[in-house]
């Protein structure tokens, strides 16, 4: 080697680079230590050095791992925010069309209705009887009435004097006479709609006329508020549960996209269920929104929850033994429904979503139809899920409705001794529709379909609103099928 390249010198050749190789010594830097050398006496040197280095370097990946630079750049987060602002807006627009016909659903679910096109033929014998008693009562006041009118008559006929004031007869009423609605079976309030039958726009037509069209949109603000809730809470639980199961986000993933589907059904319909107790809260003060009148004073958000959280605070640090833990529990405690309104919520929340949320489930596991290999018949498949879903749930809805209703009117609170305008008391005279009751979940159900002395009973008692939901059910599904990229038919260029 040595004769082929007499100039090479291992000690001096490449000796103007930073790092050179020396063949037995290995890696050396200019100073001629090693690797080695330069670690080794690094460490011993300055051990702070070290560790302020690797927390660097810790910091810095961590930093990286975040993608905080894509999180707060300004084009994403004017996006994030246009995207947020533009579902908002059209989540709201959806509640606008919708909250007039939700409002007659709910009123018609918890009130007792006598419109003037109510059924004879539905009253025992007793109530036909008193109640032909009545007519024939006001026939005979009606018949005095009309002798005593042609009796003045007659005598003014025969008087000379055509000028002459009426001092001793007069046309005003007999004070015995009374109107229909003095013999009717149940007394009216003023404050109750009293609507000409129990139809939509019959119901609708007399919340105009009795609030105006701020009537109509009652509660528009909290139901928003409810539904916003909802879905970002339901987003986060199923997010924030998923991994722990090892499964994707069912918010996002459907069960036939999942390697475990039922492991994915049942989280979903776990956090739909969890979530509404969660916001049993915010459904009461909804519901006492839209069955009061819009005149009532206690109809502000804000103040019912500041007094509910001052006076569960107020109640616990007033007591003997109170601890910040004693605190905590009153607090969760508000979060919590009462014991009452347990299985009603559990059923109406369960019907809700078990259907919507197992027929992907079934079809895919047992029958292999997905909404990508079989689109026309999934969707038809579900189209019938959906009709026997709202027959099922309707029912469970109701029950609902008059046990928060119920529960409402019954109120008490912390303190049972003092009630303040702000707490979620109703008083029954500033309802806009008579209570019909609730007994329980079967002796309401019994009372709806079967008592006759309400208006508001049968099977259109248990289901009020199927017509306007199965409305929704085909319009929602005529736009999926619509949108379908795979029901779309396009000619293919040549």
């Amino acid at each position: 080697m040595k004769e082929l390249r007499p100039y090479y010198d291992p000690d001096t050749f490449d000796g103007d680079y930073l790092v050179i190789y020396r063949p037995g010594t290995g890696v050396l830097y200019e100073n001629g230590k090693t690797i080695s050398e330069t670690l080794s006496s690094n460490a011993y040197s300055n051990n702070n050095t070290h560790s302020n280095i690797f927390g660097n370097n810790l910091i810095r990946n961590l930093y990286h791992d975040l993608e905080l630079h894509d999180l707060f750049d300004l084009n994403n987060f004017k996006d994030i925010f246009k995207n947020i602002l533009n579902s908002l807006f059209k989540n709201y627009l959806k509640i606008c069309i919708s909250q007039p016909f939700e409002v007659v659903r709910l009123l018609l679910q918890i009130g007792y209705f006598h419109t003037s096109q109510f059924n004879d033929s539905r009253l025992s014998p007793f109530e036909r009887q008193q109640k032909k008693l009545n007519q024939t009562h006001k026939d005979k006041n009606d018949l005095s009435i009309d002798s005593n009118n042609n009796l003045n008559n007659s005598i003014y006929a025969n008087s000379d004097r055509e000028d002459e004031m009426d001092y001793f007869f007069s046309n005003t009423t007999n004070p015995y006479h009374n109107d229909d609605s003095n013999y009717d079976l149940k007394p009216k309030n003023k404050n109750h709609l009293q609507p000409l039958s129990l139809n939509t726009i019959d119901i609708m037509s007399s919340i105009l006329s009795f609030e105006g069209t701020r009537g109509l949109w009652r509660a528009t603000n909290s139901t928003f508020l409810y539904n916003t809730l909802f879905t970002f809470l339901e987003a986060w639980l199923s997010g924030f549960l998923s991994p722990f199961l090892n499964i994707p986000d069912p918010f996002f993933i459907d069960a036939t996209q999942s390697p475990s589907p039922l492991n994915t059904f049942l989280l979903s319909l776990f956090v739909s269920v969890s979530t509404s107790f969660i916001l049993s809260p915010l459904d009461l003060i909804k519901t006492k929104f839209i069955i009061t009148s819009i005149n009532n004073s206690n109809r502000n958000f804000k103040n019912i929850i500041s007094y509910q959280f001052s006076s569960i605070i107020s109640s616990s640090s007033n007591s003997e033994d109170s601890f910040k833990i004693l605190n905590l529990i009153k607090l969760v405690k508000f979060f919590l429904p009462p014991l009452t309104l347990v299985l009603p919520i559990f059923l109406n929340s369960f019907t809700s979503n078990f259907l919507k949320k197992f027929t992907p489930y079934f079809l895919f596991i047992k029958f292999g139809i997905d909404n990508y290999n079989s689109p026309i018949l999934f969707e038809m498949l579900n189209l019938l899920s959906e009709i026997v879903e709202l027959f099922i749930k309707l029912p469970f809805e109701t029950l609902l409705r008059r046990s928060q209703v119920s529960y409402l009117i019954n109120y008490k609170g912390e303190d049972q001794k003092k009630l303040e305008e702000n707490s979620l008391k109703v008083d029954e005279n500033t309802m806009i529709v008579k209570f019909a009751g609730y007994n329980g979940i079967f002796k309401t159900l019994f009372d709806i379909y079967y008592l006759r002395d309400n208006e508001n009973n049968g099977f259109d008692g248990l289901c009020r609103g199927w017509r306007i939901g199965l409305l929704k059910i085909f319009a929602g599904w005529g736009f999926r099928m619509s949108n379908n990229p795979e029901l779309s038919f396009v000619e293919e260029k040549f």
